[in-house]
């Protein structure tokens, strides 16, 4: 009885030995449980992609690789509209500089002459 167990407990540590030396085979690659974020395609996220945005929940929260990634999109989507703000902001102040402090006026500022048809149609 206790050769067999001693047999058995060799044949046990010999198989782990060849698993830890990698004689044991690969295991199959993980394949990921969720729907992947769409290709970046270069252009910042619009907020309603942003609000729409459900990261897939794992056993101890979320998962982290598809997180971290809605994150990096979503703070190069906020660097680039800050860029563009200053952008904007700096050629407003280039033109108010320019020699015109108050905007142009609009359109629909400027008052309208009203020909003798439209002031009879009024009446």
């Amino acid at each position: 009885m206790v050769v067999v167990f001693v047999l058995a407990g060799l044949a046990v540590l010999g198989a782990v030995v060849a698993l830890a030396m990698g004689k044991g085979g690969e295991l199959a690659g993980i394949q990921p449980d969720h729907v992947p974020l769409p290709p970046f395609s270069g252009r910042p996220l619009t907020g309603a992609e942003a609000a729409e945005l459900r990261p897939p929940h794992s056993l101890w929260g979320y998962n982290p690789a598809f997180t971290d990634e809605a994150m990096r999109r979503m703070a190069y989507s906020l660097a680039e509209r800050d860029a563009q703000v200053t952008a904007l902001e700096r050629q407003l102040a280039e033109l108010r500089a320019g020699g015109r402090e108050e905007p142009p006026p609009l359109p629909w500022d400027e008052p309208v002459e009203l020909t003798k048809v439209e002031r009879e149609e009024d009446e």
